[in-house]
This record gives structure tokens, C-alpha cells and sequence, in this order.
């Protein structure tokens, strides 16, 4: 059964929950937030019915509760507003009227008015819903069409430009196109948390919209989509077109997106535009210089990026970091050298990463260069490799530091594969409990490692299954309790504390598990090792 929100102000939660007038959905009333964050996380596609009982200084004074609800409208369409007030308020009703408030009723208000009033709300919601649905599947689907025709147009403007401006007239006929063969600029909206925005169509169909929108100077745009650097676009712009227009254009783009980033996501959101080049066959310098400019988004973000203002010296990234110390890397992998890894990163942060600092772009010209040397790695080894996603994920990270914090934990994982890589056929097991050992302390579950092995949940489930003979929370569960040994024996830590470090939240449950593998509860199992750890130390010192 489908579910209905309900948030309610002032009113308490039995009293609609004793109304039969929801049918078909199961409801589920909270309470309202006024606040950013209660916006922030409203869910488009999800059908709610808020309502309000506002007292008399309310009722007097509505503005407040009026603009809140211009917020929730900007966020979904499937949204309905009911206001009950103290008595008959002109200036409250003409407000509400205006704001486009569904239903409104005054006090005293009996059951029955308000059943009446909530049923049609659901009703008007459910017609509303499948509305949606249908529209939205109509719309992902041109969407997707779409964006796979200017996914070939962009990769064939950058790979084979004079082809492209020589079937210039016939591209326009054909997809009913107006590009002109002069006057273009290339602009990537990088997207802090790339992975949740490309699972998200939606967003990336309205930042589309709302780039096309608001660039009316453009003549045409031409835009598609690369998991390590956003949101590719291309713009033309018509022979009368007006720079300052322009500019200015892109400035209220940003402010849109920013706002955008503010209420969809926790990840935030850049724009970087490049010079106008005079032909297509220039478009793929300036996308480079794009590129590049990007980075400096580590810097700054608070504005557009404009590619000329801040790549004005291009640096080597051998003049930062020497080539041998990325094959140093590269080999302690290989060996999987878990410590020299670590050494290596730590040496990184201490003795270049000022450098890269004062030059962003060195960060992503690192990184890909680690990962060419990984992928040839893995070809000459026959070991298993990660999906190109997990390095592309990396790409989006804004702050340079915790970049290459993620390409550390990554390069752990690989030394834990080539630690344990002794049988090709068993890549998915090997890939997933590398992860394990990593990743320990989060919350794993099934969807999460299914995520990170490119397959789906009953797919990975099965072959983990037929390559390790366990299921994957039996792994995890012995993992975490060899860490939570470890710190028994190794630390004073409390076990509260302990249970917390290696992935637990619940201390009855922790408990009843350790006992499971080892025999004996926490404390039984510190107090007897630590015991013969101390012996041992004991004799050894006789010896001596």
C-alpha cells in the first residue's frame, strides 16, 4: 500500500488518524518544521497533505506560514495545503486564496467538515499522482532519447570537428537544430555527489531545463554528461547576441543552482564557462582549459568560474610530484603494501599537497594518472579491477584533501585484492570483502556492496554466496569481530566504545555476537587475554 504523508500544525495526531477518508494510502502524521533543513528534505514524487490550524495572531498574520509554503511549492507538485483559522479573517482568506491554498475552514470545525475536506485533498492528490507518473515516464524517456543524440553530437564536435561543420546544415534539419558555425562557449556544472545525481534523472533533467532557461541570449545548447567532470554543455551563441547578456546570464545561473544544491542535495554544485572560441574546431582546447579551470573550485565557489581569469599558467604535474614517486605508489600496490601505502599518502599531504593546493588541477591530473597506472596494473597481473565509477566518483569531490583521502582508501582496497586474489573466479567475493576490511565501520549493507561491485542486489547476493559458501554478513560480522579483539586487547577503550569502532550500535547485540564466535563476553575476553599477554611479558623479561 502506498503511503501518504500528513504534517500537521497544532493538531493533535489521533484526530485524523481516526478519519477514514485516505483510502487508498496508509498515513503516516508528523509534525511540521519550520525550518531550511525540513525543505531541504521533502521528496518530490511523494504525495503529502499539510495541515495547518493557525491561531489568532496567525490568522491575523499569515505572511510567514504563506511563504513557507511557497518554499514546499517550488519542491513538489504533490503537495496540498489545508488551513483551518480562528474565525472569518478577510485579508487571511485572500491571502491564502492567492498563495493557491487548497482547502480552508474556519472555527469551529467538526469531524465531518474535515473528512470531507481531507478526502478530497487525497483524491485530488491520487489523480494528481498518476499524472505525474505517466508525464514523468514520458519525460525520462525523450529526456534519455535526447541525451543520447547530444552525447554523439559532443563527442563528435570534440573527435571530428571539421565533419561535424561540414554536415552542419543537414545536423540542424535533422534534429530541428538552429547551431551556427561561429560564437561558442563550453560550460561544465561539476556535481559535488555525482553517483546520487546520475541515479536522480530527475535533477539532472531540471538542472538541464533550468540552464535552457535561463541562457536565452544562447541560440543553441548542446549538453550530455561525464561521471568524472559533470554536466558537459556546449553553447552557441547567435551573431547579435550581447556579452554583457551573456555574463550576466551565467551569474543568475549559478545563484539558481546554488539555490538548487541548497534544497536537493548535500553536495555542492560549480559552474565553469570558458572563453567564446570563434570556430567549432576550437571547442575541444576550451574544453580542456574548462577542465582545468574546474579545480579551482577547491578555492573558491562562490560564483562562476570563467576559465580565462584563472588558468592563466599552466603547470606540469611532474614539476609538483615526481613520476617516481607515483610508480613508488603504483608498486606498493602491486605488493600490497598496505603500510607503505599509508606512508606514502602521509609523506603526500606533509610534502606536496601545499604545492597542488596553490594548483588545483594537479589534483585530477594525479589522479588519473594513478588510475592508468592501476588499470595497467590489473591488465598485466590479471587482477581484479574497480569499476572506472569509483575512480569517476573521486573526481567529484570539491576539496582537494579529501580527494585524495578517497583515493587512499581506495588504493587500501586494492592491496587487500592482491592480497587475496589467488583464484580469478572469484573477483566479486574478492572486490566485496576488500571493501569489508576497509569499510568495516559503516553501515554495510547488501545494496551498498551490490553498489560497489557495478551489479545488482540478487545477482551479487547469489555469487557471493556460490564463491565464498557464507553469506555476506557472516564475512562482515567475522571481520568486525577479529577488529573488536584486537581493541579489547590492544586499548582501554570501553566496550561501548569498542562495539562502536568496528560497525555496531547496539550493545545487547554486539554482546550476543562476540559470544557467538569467541566463547566468552567482552569483558570475560580482554581480562583473560591481556592476562596472557602480560605473562608472556613476564617471561620474556626473566629471560632476559
Amino acid at each position: 500500500m502506498e503511503k501518504l504523508q500528513i504534517y500537521v500544525k497544532n493538531i493533535i495526531h489521533t484526530q485524523l488518524k481516526n478519519l477514514e477518508c485516505f483510502s487508498p494510502y496508509e498515513i503516516e502524521i508528523k509534525d511540521i518544521s519550520f525550518t531550511n533543513e525540513f525543505i531541504k528534505q521533502i521528496v518530490e514524487d511523494e504525495p503529502t497533505i499539510y495541515t495547518f490550524r493557525l491561531n489568532q495572531e496567525e490568522t491575523n498574520n499569515p505572511e510567514k506560514i504563506l511563504r513557507f509554503i511557497d518554499s514546499i511549492k517550488l519542491k513538489t507538485n504533490l503537495a496540498r495545503f489545508l488551513i483551518i483559522i480562528e474565525n472569518k479573517n478577510f485579508d487571511c482568506a485572500y491571502g491564502c486564496i492567492k498563495h493557491g491554498i487548497d482547502a480552508l475552514l474556519v472555527e469551529p470545525v467538526d469531524n465531518v467538515d474535515l473528512a470531507i475536506q481531507l478526502a478530497q485533498l487525497t483524491g485530488n492528490l491520487r489523480k494528481t499522482q498518476k499524472d505525474y507518473k505517466e508525464r514523468m515516464r514520458l519525460e525520462e524517456y525523450e529526456f534519455k532519447k535526447r541525451s543520447i543524440i547530444m552525447g554523439r553530437m559532443v563527442k563528435n564536435i570534440l573527435e571530428k570537428p571539421k565533419e561535424f561543420e561540414f554536415l552542419l546544415p543537414e545536423i540542424n534539419n535533422r534534429y530541428k537544430l538552429n547551431l551556427e558555425e561561429n560564437r561558442y562557449r563550453v560550460a561544465i556544472i561539476g556535481l559535488g555527489k555525482y553517483s546520487i545525481y546520475q541515479s536522480n534523472m530527475s535533477f539532472i533533467r531540471a538542472i538541464y531545463k533550468l540552464s535552457v532557461k535561463t541562457l536565452n541570449n544562447a541560440n543553441e545548447i548542446i549538453a550530455t554528461s561525464e561521471p568524472s567532470i559533470g554536466l558537459i554543455g556546449i553553447i552557441n551563441y547567435s551573431e547579435k547576441f550581447s556579452k554583457e547578456l551573456a555574463q550576466m546570464e551565467l551569474h543568475r545561473l549559478k545563484n539558481y543552482l546554488d539555490h538548487e544544491s541548497m534544497y536537493r542535495s548535500d553536495g555542492p554544485i560549480s559552474l565553469t564557462v570558458g572563453p567564446i572560441v570563434s570556430s567549432i574546431s576550437e571547442i575541444g582546447k576550451s574544453l580542456e582549459k574548462v577542465i582545468d579551470a574546474q579545480e579551482y573550485r577547491m578555492i573558491k565557489n562562490d560564483n562562476v568560474i570563467f576559465a580565462e581569469d584563472v588558468c592563466k599558467n599552466q603547470i606540469e604535474l611532474y614539476d609538483i610530484i615526481p613520476q617516481r614517486a607515483i610508480k613508488e605508489l603504483v608498486r606498493y600496490v602491486a605488493l600490497g603494501n598496505i603500510g607503505a601505502v599509508n606512508n606514502w599518502f602521509a609523506y603526500f599531504f606533509k610534502k606536496y599537497e601545499p604545492d597542488f593546493k596553490q594548483y588545483p588541477p594537479a589534483y585530477r591530473k594525479l589522479c588519473g594518472e594513478i588510475y592508468e597506472n592501476i588499470k595497467q596494473l590489473g591488465e598485466n597481473n590479471k587482477l581484479t579491477m574497480f569499476p572506472k565509477a569509483r575512480f569517476n566518483a573521486i573526481g567529484n569531490v570539491f576539496d582537494g584533501t579529501k580527494r585524495m583521502e578517497e583515493l587512499q582508501i581506495l588504493l587500501v582496497e586494492m592491496c587487500h585484492i592482491v592480497l587475496d586474489e589467488t583464484d580469478n573466479g572469484k573477483e566479486i567475493a574478492h572486490r566485496a570483502i576488500a571493501y569489508m576490511k576497509v569499510h568495516y565501520k559503516e553501515p554495510l549493507t547488501l545494496d551498498v556492496l551490490a553498489e560497489k561491485c557495478n551489479l545488482s542486489t540478487s545477482y551479487f547476493s547469489r555469487k557471493f554466496k556460490e564463491q565464498t559458501g557464507e553469506n555476506y554478513i557472516d564475512v562482515l560480522t567475522e571481520i568486525r569481530i577479529k577488529e573488536a579483539e584486537q581493541l579489547l586487547v590492544d586499548t582501554k577503550k570501553p566496550i561501548i566504545e569498542v562495539l562502536t569502532d568496528v560497525g555496531y550500535c547496539d550493545d545487547k547485540h554486539f554482546r550476543k555476537v562476540f559470544f557467538k564466535h569467541t566463547g566468552l563476553t567482552p569483558s570475560k575476553y580482554r581480562k583473560e587475554k591481556t592476562q596472557l599477554v602480560n605473562e608472556k611479558d613476564g617471561k620474556i623479561g626473566e629471560d632476559e
